[in-house]
């Protein structure tokens, strides 16, 4: 079966693309504006380079074309904090998704405690936390795909293999995105 891309509507494509691309880990997006702090989840993001390191995000536009809170905070500062979620945050981070008035503390909506790094908020449950600026943002039309260097990882020692140097992915527990629903780990498979 070939399906091709330009048969689609972008509603057809997000559901393919979304159940194709899986597990894809979710970036719980920190940041700190005029109007305060917000917090919104992510799971079109991915590593995308260790030297220099970058992750990339993509972030799409509100209904009715606006940006929405995290990338309109994130041009204006150029930084943000990316919490890595544990399976034991995912009913938090999906009512984080859920749209506020601008403005409107997203850490306190949810009841996420926060903590401080850089300068910007955080969450303080997360085993895995990136501080970055902004590199690049390439307004796709509907999406911006945005380009993040990492300054600062910010890690549960109870999770980081110093011999290694290297986080446990069992002890992250992370949650992984699927086309509509979540997941966490299985069992470790080794080559």
């Amino acid at each position: 079966m070939e399906i091709r891309a330009e048969s689609l509507t972008s509603r057809q494509h997000y559901a393919l693309m979304t159940s194709i691309v899986v597990p894809r880990p979710i970036a719980w997006i920190g940041t700190r504006g005029p109007q305060g702090d917000n917090l919104a989840p992510f799971s079109y993001f991915m590593g995308v380079s260790s030297d220099p390191p970058l992750v990339a995000v993509s972030i799409v536009r509100k209904r009715g074309g606006d940006l929405k809170d995290s990338l309109r905070n994130l041009m204006e500062t150029q930084r943000c904090t990316l919490s890595l979620v544990s399976v034991p945050q995912m009913g938090q981070m999906h009512g984080s998704a859920k749209p506020l008035d601008f403005g409107q503390d997203e850490f306190e909506h949810m009841g996420i405690e926060k903590r401080e790094i850089d300068g910007l908020p955080a969450v303080l449950a997360s085993r895995s936390v990136m501080s970055c600026s902004l590199e690049r943002a390439e307004d796709l039309g509907g999406t911006h795909l945005v380009l993040l260097r990492v300054q600062s990882y910010t890690l549960d020692p109870q999770a980081y293999d110093a011999e290694k140097g290297r986080m446990r992915s069992a002890d992250m527990d992370p949650l992984a995105r699927l086309a509509g629903s979540y997941a966490g780990l299985g069992p470790e498979l080794q080559p």
